[in-house]
């Protein structure tokens, strides 16, 4: 390399690196505003087309702008902290997922001086919008968050801190919640960079459609995150070093370390009809012969290699480790990729572990409680009992079917960060055939974020190959596309809720959809323990016997079952893929609403009893619940969100 192409190829890095983190930057605050409007936004997003005038706040913003359209601009109010923010909108979503079309700035509402304009201020980095909504919503007062009132949390769990304590967040002052959520979003900005930086370095990595293992590279396809989150890429505990070897977006893949303990001392469960938490020959072989009377009567678990150093220093575990009582061997075994989870990683076969991880992701960090054990093998017990048309085929589900934990006397916490959980790989669909034409199932959640490079997601790609194979123009086939793709979401999900009582936490992340030259194919949902099993439903009284308990977390009063299926499927799911149909066909996103209250209301024409009854409640009614993440975090409950009314865009 001679001095001048070094120089020069330092000057491209330096230019992909600015770019970078300018377009993470940009989407970070258009998520933020889109998070503030969904959450507290005084009468939502205005544009100069609506009924209601345009403050004067709107035509100072536009003078600072220059030449911007005028009627591309949309606002939001702070009516506590007596400000408008404004922004050029390039799609104004029904649902919620705008898009921008340029920076966000603040007007005071209030001049300066009498006769005197209001200064406009350009928020420029994601962080200085953070703090701007936080300090609205906690003007409030001490111990109180504005905005629209907010359902009771989904879970039915109480908050995590006592309303009486005052202040929010567990006890800390507002300015304090203040600066610790702008040090959390620029965290998730430094990654969300990191990870555009990568795709705009590569020109040639293909997006998940045309990828060799279009599955995989779906999960590494997140470089943005959840559309409605504060912080989508918070990793706390993972250094650059970490983010390089494990974070999905990166991480070339890495093979596991393995706890091994004498089997009085780890806990140890499968599914009727399943086999025991399987482990590959050679690790088997390798680590047994490590152990007393080469392993005989000793279990082996599964360990993330971030984990395993994290083990090494937990005092519960060290005296165990010094002593020989459990061992810690590795790396060993095949080769693994993170999901779009971090903390679960799929094997060369398809079948996936998902393990703990002492990391905050987003709202909370990556264990395996036992509560969320339980509720993935019940959930599991149930759904592997179903017939197996309603389990596989156009919907597939895939239960957890064994786990192992570390269980020494007094040691519950290692037993937490130490429970892994098994999977098998989906079964072979029309999709994964391999023919052409056919694309095996992708995260979904992928699917619908764009490409950091081009900004076109890649089911623009899925929507033009359906479009070409009916021989029609891309802007003809959404409403025929949508109504493929509800015959293999909504209508399967739903079915399954109204018929046997169970409702499945199917996000866009926990859902993988197949396509065949473009067209829905096949839906396939992993991850159970989001499961809610609906206990007024007729068949409650199976589920039991089934389960042996009425305790079980698994169990949920059938409001509380219905009301995660609207947020989970309707809100996140069908929300977010109709946004983006709408957007990148060109058709109208009430069009496209109108055919999901179609489909929801045949299926309610056709059921009966209380099922048919809490439908209505759910889904019919003018409002449906939606994950309320900024709120949340401002009130220290992240792990047990609240909830906020959205409008419901098939009634309205």
């Amino acid at each position: 390399m001679t001095p001048a192409t070094g120089i020069a190829g330092a000057a491209a890095h330096l230019r992909v690196g600015e770019q970078a983190r300018a377009t993470a930057e940009a989407a970070a605050v258009g998520r933020l505003l889109n998070v503030y409007v969904r959450e507290a936004g005084a009468g939502g997003l205005h544009t100069v087309g609506d009924a209601e005038p345009a403050p004067a706040a709107v035509e100072a913003a536009a003078r600072a702008m220059g030449d911007t359209d005028r009627a591309q601009l949309a606002w939001t109010t702070l009516p506590r902290t007596r400000a408008v923010l404004v922004a050029p909108l390039a799609v104004r979503s029904v649902i919620g997922h705008h898009r921008l079309a340029g920076p966000v700035w603040r007007v005071a509402s209030d001049p300066p001086a009498p006769g005197a304009a209001p200064e406009p201020v350009r928020l420029d980095s994601a962080a200085e919008l953070a703090a701007t909504v936080a300090a609205e919503l906690l003007a409030a007062g001490p111990g109180s968050v504005d905005g629209p009132p907010a359902a009771a949390p989904l879970d039915g769990h109480p908050p995590d801190r006592d309303p009486a304590d005052g202040d929010p967040a567990g006890g800390h002052a507002p300015a304090a919640v203040v600066d610790d959520l702008r040090a959390e979003v620029a965290a998730s900005v430094d990654r969300c960079a990191r990870y555009v930086a990568a795709w705009q370095r590569d020109a040639a990595r293909p997006d998940p459609v045309d990828a060799p293992d279009p599955t995989q590279a779906a999960e590494g396809a997140l470089a943005f995150g959840h559309p409605f989150h504060p912080a989508p890429k918070l990793a706390d505990g993972f250094d650059a070093d970490d983010l390089a070897a494990f974070a999905p977006e990166l991480s070339p893949g890495f093979r596991l370390w393995w706890l091994a303990a004498p089997a009085e001392l780890v806990e140890d469960e499968h599914l009727p009809g399943a086999a025991p938490l399987p482990v590959p020959p050679d690790v088997g072989g390798a680590v047994r012969r490590q152990l007393p009377d080469n392993g005989a009567g000793w279990r082996l678990l599964p360990c993330h290699p971030w984990q395993a150093r994290a083990l090494a220093r937990r005092d519960e575990a060290a005296g165990a480790l010094a002593d020989g009582t459990v061992r810690l061997v590795g790396p060993l075994g095949p080769e693994v990729r993170p999901t779009s989870s971090v903390r679960t990683v799929r094997a060369p076969d398809g079948s996936y572990w998902k393990l703990s991880l002492d990391v905050r992701i987003t709202n909370f960090v990556r264990h395996n409680t036992p509560e969320q054990v339980r509720r993935a093998l019940d959930a599991g017990r149930i759904v592997t009992a179903l017939p197996p048309r309603l389990r596989s085929g156009r919907l597939e589900i895939l239960p957890d079917t064994a786990y192992r934990a570390l269980a020494l006397p007094g040691a519950s916490g290692l037993t937490t960060a130490t429970a892994a959980l098994h999977r098998p790989a989906p079964t072979a669909g029309p999709a994964d055939r391999g023919g052409p034409g056919t694309t095996p199932p992708m995260v979904v959640a992928a699917l619908v974020e764009p490409d950091p490079r081009t900004g076109v997601p890649p089911l623009h790609r899925l929507l033009a190959a359906a479009a070409e194979s009916a021989g029609v123009p891309l802007d003809r086939i959404g409403r025929r596309w949508l109504r493929a793709y509800l015959r293999i979401s909504l209508r399967p999900l739903l079915r399954l809720l109204l018929d046997q009582g169970i409702s499945l936490e199917a996000h866009t992340q926990n859902s993988l959809a197949g396509f065949v030259d473009g067209w829905p194919a096949r839906l396939v949902v992993r991850d159970l323990e989001g499961t809610s099993v609906d206990t007024g439903h007729p068949l409650a009284a199976a589920h039991r016997r089934l389960l042996g308990t009425d305790a079980s977390p698994v169990l949920y009063a059938p409001e509380e079952a219905w009301q995660r299926f609207a947020y989970y499927v309707a809100v996140n799911h069908i929300g977010q893929m109709v946004a983006t149909v709408a957007a990148e066909t060109g058709v109208a996103e009430g069009d496209l609403w109108a055919e999901v209250g179609a489909l929801i209301r045949a299926e309610e024409a056709a059921a009966e009893g209380p099922p048919a009854d809490q439908l209505r409640l759910a889904l019919l009614g003018p409002t449906l619940p939606a994950k309320a993440n900024l709120i949340s975090r401002l009130l220290g409950r992240s792990e047990r969100p609240v909830y906020v009314d959205v409008p419901n865009p098939w009634v309205a």
